[in-house]
Order: structure tokens, then sequence, then C-alpha cells
């Protein structure tokens, strides 16, 4: 895991009108824009994916940090883009599912509410109206 001082390079290469490869670290993956995806993502996509990484990391270490241990957990999001130019997200709605068999669900509770009043880089990039 890289150092979170250290900075983060990505490169992308265009090899097709709109389909790009994405390269982090040796790794890669693919991003596109047009009807034919393949096994590709679209950026706004991969904007939702981080939200919810980011989402799912930050409420994991506070039940760990609650010594509450979950057998199962999900994370689901959806958004709602505008249909015009720019088609920012106007609503984005993340849903929670834990299950243990100790879990208490004040902890579950403490733990969205604490994620969901720290900063998030991908919240901060969220068009307010």
């Amino acid at each position: 895991m890289p150092n979170s001082n250290e900075p983060i390079s990505v490169k992308l290469n265009r090899y097709e009108a709109v389909k790009f490869s994405a390269e982090v670290g040796g790794r890669s993956i693919q991003l596109n824009s047009t009807k034919e995806m393949d096994e590709a993502f679209t950026p706004m996509e991969l904007f939702l994916v981080a939200l919810a990484g980011c989402t799912a990391m930050d409420v994991q270490f506070i039940m760990e940090r609650q010594r509450q241990k979950m057998d199962r957990f999900e994370v689901t999001i959806n958004g709602t883009r505008r249909d015009q130019d720019p088609r920012y997200f106007e609503s984005i709605e993340i849903r929670y599912s834990l299950a243990g068999t100790e879990l208490r669900r004040d902890a579950v509770e403490r733990a969205i509410r604490r994620k969901n009043t720290a900063p998030s880089v991908p919240w901060s990039r969220i068009r307010s109206n």
C-alpha cells in the first residue's frame, strides 16, 4: 500500500476513439464512453466506485475501532445524473448492509454517522445545489 503522502500517478493512453487504458502502479483498467462498453468503465462509474470504496473502507475502520466483527458488509451506491450538460450527479444514494452475530445496531449507526460527517475526497467533488 503506498504511503498516503506519496503522489499518485495515473497515466491514460488512448487506443481508440474514446477508449482509454488507465495505468496506476503497474495495474490497469479500461475506460470507455461508447455504446459498446465491453469490459470498460465510464469515468462517472469509476467516480461512484471510488466513493463507495472510500466510504466502505472508512466504515470498516471505524467498526474495527469499535471492536465490532462483521461477517458480511456490502455498500450499494446509486447515482442519478442530469440529462443536460454538464451531466453531474444530481443525487447519490449510499446503502450499507452489514451482518454479524454480535453486531450492535448503535455501533453501526455511529460508524455510518461518523463517516458521513468526515471529509472525503470523492465527496468534495460532488456539486451541491
